[in-house]
């Protein structure tokens, strides 16, 4: 006779998953499975955790650390699995609510995967505020009472937890709401979450900028297109400069670096007046060496006029102002860090600050979350 398919496991009545139960020790864990022919894979750096496959199903495990090892959380990789007889894995939010019924009353989120972030959900659940899409996306919706947390991926149930009491949180951001219910009902739903959390992030990112870091680059912006924009006009200027003839004159020897020898040039401006100019040996291509030889000399106009060797007169935009578009560059990084590291002091300090007490519920739940723990 053929195989007969494994029966779909049924959540509703809190039996054991395919013989297994959270509390059970590992030994008996293994032994069930082992019994099952399925398959067990560990990781000796998360010695907590075990990965049992079979042919048909799979479960992820998390256990207790100590001499016992008690199971502490079940994950079931295995959507044959029904609730009263009726499929909730891999169904939309409304849904699996549906199918829940009356069980679905106290169901409560937390905002963390249950299944990526093991326990980390028995910690006091964060600030916020949770969008409904950060909870659609990849929150997980707790039924405390029977410990079973449904792992949502785009709006849909994609995995399912089973915990010990002690370990099934007792804090939680928010219970359903209609407007969650009716997100997951368009027919565009995953692609309608995804654009809706990145131009949340967006948002959020937009809100929580340091101010002073903006204004920081914003300045920054208009320091460097001043200094380009100083530069294209220093190079404007050299390429319309005259090219005048003058003689060397004397010649001063360098003593001391950078070694640079001093060049005494004589020459008549463009209103035939005599001028003497003294230039180095790094504005000509090749300095002269003789008493009297022919130099060729760039004369820019202005007030003052300016003069230039040949190749001082080709680099001058780029000797000027590079420096200053690195000076800017320098000042801005050092200001924006430390803007960034008064603002993170801010932020923390505001944060340190206790909370007003809320007021007190008209009609308390066990599921309420106590925010003056």
């Amino acid at each position: 006779m053929p195989d007969q398919p494994e029966p779909a496991i049924e959540l509703s009545t809190g039996e054991p998953w395919r013989g297994l139960k959270p509390g059970m020790p590992r030994a008996d864990t293994l032994r069930v499975l082992e019994a099952a022919g399925a398959k067990t894979e560990d990781d000796d750096t998360d010695p907590g955790w075990v990965l049992a496959t079979a042919e048909e199903w799979g479960m992820e495990m998390r256990f207790t650390e100590d001499g016992v090892q008690a199971l502490r959380q079940i994950v079931l990789d295995d959507w044959e699995c029904v609730w009263a007889g009726q499929e909730i894995a891999n169904r939309p939010l409304h849904e699996a609510l549906a199918v829940l019924g009356d069980a679905a009353s106290g169901a409560s989120w937390r905002e963390e995967d249950a299944v990526n972030m093991p326990f980390d959900d028995l910690e006091p659940a964060g600030e916020g505020p949770f969008t409904d899409v950060d909870l659609l996306r990849e929150g997980t919706l707790w039924l405390p009472q029977r410990g079973l947390g449904l792992v949502m991926c785009d709006g849909a149930v994609n995995e399912i937890v089973w915990r010990r009491p002690e370990d099934v949180p007792t804090q939680f951001v928010g219970t359903v709401t209609e407007e969650q219910k009716q997100i997951t009902k368009r027919p565009d739903l995953a692609e309608h979450l995804r654009k809706q959390w990145l131009q949340h992030r967006k948002s959020v990112q937009t809100a929580s900028a340091n101010p002073i870091q903006r204004i920081l680059t914003l300045l920054l912006v208009v320091a460097l297109g001043t200094i380009a924009w100083r530069g294209w006009k220093e190079t404007q200027l050299w390429q319309a400069a005259r090219v005048l003839p003058g003689n060397l004159v004397s010649v001063e020897k360098a003593t001391k670096k950078p070694w640079r020898d001093r060049f005494v040039i004589k020459y008549s401006d463009p209103t035939g007046r005599p001028q003497t100019a003294t230039l180095q040996s790094g504005d000509f291509y090749v300095s002269p060496r003789e008493i009297g030889e022919e130099v060729q000399l760039r004369y820019a106009a202005g007030d003052p006029p300016r003069v230039a060797g040949p190749r001082e007169a080709s680099d001058m935009a780029f000797v000027r102002f590079v420096p200053w578009g690195i000076g800017a560059g320098a000042i801005y990084l050092v200001l924006w860090s430390a803007a960034g590291f008064a603002w993170r002091l801010k932020c923390a300090a505001a944060r340190s600050k206790p909370p007003a007490p809320p007021a007190k519920p008209a009609s308390p739940s066990p599921f309420t979350p106590d925010r003056g723990r």
